[in-house]
């Protein structure tokens, strides 16, 4: 193990069972809550954020599913920042996401023209282009 604080825990655990609580060691393995201990192992982190986030069934599903399915399965500590961090830097996540920006509102008619004499004249030139007799 390169985490000492988890060797230290598995050392205490084979001595007295009941010593570290939430921790379990279950055939060489620790266990915090039943799910797998992984400790402040960075790369063991990063091999199991890549293969839970990028699966091809529901990959790329955001932080909260990717950290739910992490959470199934393994413990370490402060998961849900790294869960958090790994997902914002997924390249893929950034290039697909949508943007959350605000709506602008309501729309605003526009003013009236203050010199109208020109809509008149379109108006009857329409009207007589529509209606010419078709030669």
């Amino acid at each position: 193990m390169s985490d000492p604080e988890a060797s230290s825990k598995v050392q205490t655990l084979c001595i007295s069972p009941a010593a570290v609580p939430d921790f379990t060691l279950k055939d060489g393995v620790l266990y915090f809550k039943n799910r797998m201990w992984i400790g402040n192992n960075v790369q063991v982190q990063q091999k199991i954020l890549a293969n839970l986030h990028t699966a091809p069934v529901g990959g790329h599903s955001g932080i909260h599913v990717t950290y739910q399915r992490v959470k199934q399965l393994f413990a370490w500590p402060h998961l849900r920042s790294t869960v958090m961090q790994f997902v914002n830097s997924c390249s893929i996540c950034q290039q697909a996401k949508s943007e959350h920006v605000k709506y602008p509102g309501m729309l605003q008619p526009l003013p009236v023209p203050e010199h109208a004499g020109f809509w008149p004249k379109l108006e009857k030139w329409l009207i007589n282009w529509l209606c010419r007799p078709l030669v």
